[in-house]
């Protein structure tokens, strides 16, 4: 078996760990004993500096409630979980193959298959490093596709110290929001986003854009936030545990892609300024060529380090998320979406996913 020598720049086909040295990432194929050490850019980190990042990048995370640290996820979308595949992905597709496909596209058709696509099940398995603690959660996700905006995700979190629960669901026409910290729970009218995009929401292939406009909770907001923040510019195709993905890695973007939704959410997403707080870098697995055809496995988010001489040093692992028993097509029944919207004080975010500009009725463009 032959590997190719690459940092997270040229990313890895297989598994990510960090060794002991500071400056290098080792990546295990664990069909082999191989290992490849690959450098890191600049000297050990300076004690003053990177103590300085990680008391800023903490304080930051603990100064969030968690209703707004699960807000983050869901843009971002769900700061997640290390925990590890049984075996390592292994290339198995040619290089022409994967040479011929845009990975921005890739992941706006991934968004597409999430808001359009038939109905799927899943667990949903996290972790969240926060340098000397680790925020762990375990749920289930579900939503019914075809475009009708039914999702349902509860998560429940623990820390070292305490426990919490965050639920989203929507019938198709309200999404409601909620974690049991006693912060007021929040919903978005999907009614009155449908009703500004017009005829652009009839079927799948009617609009460049109201897929990604349509794209709220869930996975599709997940995959929303990569695409409107990450620059994807490389792909693999490879082999896990016998299920062929695709395996894709971005970095932060400085201008919005095209097609995008103009929104206040979405307008946020960019900076020209890189925020130390945001992970710089993201590796994303996607089911390829089966029934849940570009359905997420999992999801890798990094932070960039610097040196003293403020030049970047290495990749810290923040976290992942994987998704794991995922089922399609089955039936879910409407029940399992109601919810009580009654309490006294809601936040309501509906104006943050309307187009601030008319939305242009063309049509898609060939993603594959």
């Amino acid at each position: 078996m032959s590997y190719d020598c690459f940092d997270l720049q040229k990313p890895s086909k297989a598994q990510v760990w960090p060794t002991k040295s500071e400056n290098s990432l080792v990546f295990y194929e664990k069909q082999s004993s191989d290992r490849i050490a690959i450098k890191g850019q600049g000297r050990a980190i300076a004690r003053a500096s990177s103590r300085f990042i990680r008391q800023a990048f903490l304080a930051k995370i603990l100064s969030y409630s968690l209703a707004n640290i699960f807000r983050a996820m869901l843009v971002l979308y769900l700061l997640s979980s290390l925990v590890a595949f049984g075996q390592a992905p292994s290339t198995n597709g040619s290089a022409s193959e994967s040479a011929r496909i845009d990975p921005n596209q890739l992941v706006l058709q991934a968004l597409q298959r999430a808001v359009w696509g038939k109905s799927l099940t899943c667990r949903v398995q996290q972790k969240t490093n926060l340098f000397d603690d680790q925020m762990i959660g375990l749920g289930q996700y579900l939503h019914v596709g075809e475009g009708n905006g039914q999702v349902k995700l509860v998560m429940r979190f623990s820390t070292g110290k305490s426990q919490s629960t965050f639920i989203q669901v929507s019938d198709g026409r309200l999404l409601w929001s909620k974690t049991n910290d006693g912060t007021p729970p929040k919903r978005v009218y999907l009614d009155r986003v449908r009703s500004s995009l017009g005829s652009a929401v009839r079927n799948a292939d009617s609009s460049a854009n109201a897929s990604i406009y349509l794209a709220i909770g869930g996975q599709a907001e997940l995959l929303r936030g990569l695409y409107h923040r990450y620059r994807w510019f490389k792909i693999f195709s490879a082999e896990l545990e016998g299920q062929n993905v695709w395996q894709l890695v971005g970095t932060l973007r400085t201008s919005m892609p095209e097609p995008n939704a103009m929104t206040l959410i979405d307008t946020r997403m960019v900076t020209s300024e890189p925020n130390p707080l945001v992970p710089s870098d993201v590796r994303l697995t996607l089911v390829r060529g089966t029934a849940a055809d570009l359905v997420p496995l999992r999801l890798e988010y990094f932070r960039r380090e610097l040196d003293e001489r403020g030049q970047l040093a290495k990749f810290v692992r923040v976290s992942d998320i994987e998704y794991s028993d995922i089922q399609v097509g089955t039936h879910i029944d409407d029940n399992e979406f109601a919810f009580e919207d009654e309490a006294a004080n809601i936040e309501d975010q509906t104006s943050e996913y309307m187009p601030l500009y008319p939305i242009a009725n063309t049509t898609q463009p060939t993603l594959r």
